[in-house]
């Protein structure tokens, strides 16, 4: 087999290390932060330089296929690894564009977002957990309840700049019938009156938040290890590193409670791409069929330097995932959610998205209690306004 070199997009260099271990083939693994991942992976697309395989985020293939730098995978490969039927329908939506047989990434381990909580502090609330979260409203409700029981600061969601943000704020968003954009990429929705007023409704929840959460000082996991929040929304990957760090006792009947949230709730997912100018394409795919494996899907989720949820239905289909309660819900996240659109330039609009709700989070927390509909629309019209003009959108 001709060598390969692989892009890793990762936090932990010894992550490489791992997975070179683990596969038989002629592989170079160079392992990158996922803060730097985004000016690496333009660069080779552009000068047609680097590396022959990579790892992208979720729907981000849409930026590169509008480069012209991804080279799409043939319909007898797409078989070699089982079909689309062998993926989640969710995060093989991901894998193209418009044509479902032109495929131009390949999906390699998935995740959702969702709410923990604690059950007996609902309980003492008086709450009913199985409705406690379901809605705005119900969620609101909870939050309420739960502060006049004791629990002053009960909530906490992510409060620094980071895409955590637009992934939680998008339940509410879906749940109230709103987009980002439409699914053809052409008609930016983020100003409509529906995303509006899921934006108010999100925010309001922070009257709620946690003093540690607002400033970013304390890791939210921690804060609802330590039961000094009631309720935290966050990734699926918090469930594999609570067990793994021994932060919560789960080798017994725990408390801990994990919900779907008030709305669709987001589904993201990396995965494998093939540049264009790869010389060995056929010995790149040999890689990606490795890394798609069951054995490997499984093993992966299960280590500690990845944790993530794996994108085969038949490994889906297996314990944990069908016994473990917690697991449960979270696979009934990825099958009920939803993600975002796979359109060009995606990249950019997500940034700016984020961008601006960080700017809305400092804001709102610093003018706890100012009037949302008057502080968050003009933020929301103006960004939208620039978007609309810079990328010549509907």
């Amino acid at each position: 087999m001709n060598p390969v070199n692989f892009l890793l997009l990762h936090d932990n260099p010894q992550a490489g290390q791992w997975l070179a271990g683990l596969l038989k083939q002629n592989v170079t693994i160079e392992v990158v932060p996922w803060s730097e991942g985004w000016p690496n992976l333009t660069r080779a697309a552009i000068y047609k330089k680097g590396p022959d395989l990579a790892v992208l985020g979720g729907t981000a293939a849409g930026d590169f296929v509008g480069m012209a730098a991804l080279r799409p995978f043939a319909e007898s490969e797409v078989a070699l690894l089982g079909g689309a039927q062998a993926f989640l329908p969710v995060v093989w939506r991901m894998a193209y564009q418009d044509n479902p047989r032109q495929v131009w990434s390949i999906p390699w381990f998935c995740g959702t977002y969702a709410i923990y909580y604690w059950r007996d502090l609902l309980e003492k609330a008086g709450l009913d957990e199985r409705t406690a979260f379901d809605t705005p409203d119900h969620l609101e409700n909870t939050l309420h309840q739960l502060q006049t029981h004791g629990q002053s600061t009960p909530w906490s969601v992510p409060t620094h700049y980071s895409l955590a943000n637009l992934h939680c704020v998008a339940s509410w968003i879906w749940g109230l019938g709103g987009d980002m954009i439409s699914r053809d990429g052409k008609r930016l929705m983020f100003d409509s009156p529906e995303v509006l007023e899921a934006l108010r409704r999100y925010f309001h929840t922070f009257r709620y938040l946690h003093p540690a959460s607002r400033n970013g000082q304390q890791d939210m996991k921690v804060l609802l290890a330590k039961r000094e929040v009631a309720a935290a929304m966050g990734s699926s990957a918090w469930l594999g590193e609570m067990r793994r760090q021994g932060t919560i006792d789960f080798t017994r009947p725990t408390n801990l409670g994990i919900a779907l949230p008030p709305g669709p709730a987001f589904v993201g997912a990396n995965s494998l791409a093939i540049f264009q100018y790869c010389q060995y394409p056929q010995d790149a795919f040999r890689v990606v069929q490795a890394l798609v494996d069951a054995r490997v899907q499984k093993m992966m989720s299960e280590h500690s330097l990845f944790g993530q949820l794996p994108v085969l239905t038949d490994v889906l289909s297996q314990p944990p995932y069908t016994t473990d309660p917690h697991y449960k819900v979270l696979i009934e996240g990825l099958r009920t959610g939803r993600t975002y659109p796979v359109v060009p330039m995606w990249g950019m609009i997500e940034t700016r998205l984020t961008e601006l709700l960080s700017k809305i989070e400092a804001a709102v927390l610093a003018e706890p209690e100012a009037d949302l509909e008057s502080l968050i629309n003009p933020m929301v019209r103006a960004v939208s306004d620039r978007l609309r003009m810079t990328l010549e959108l509907e």
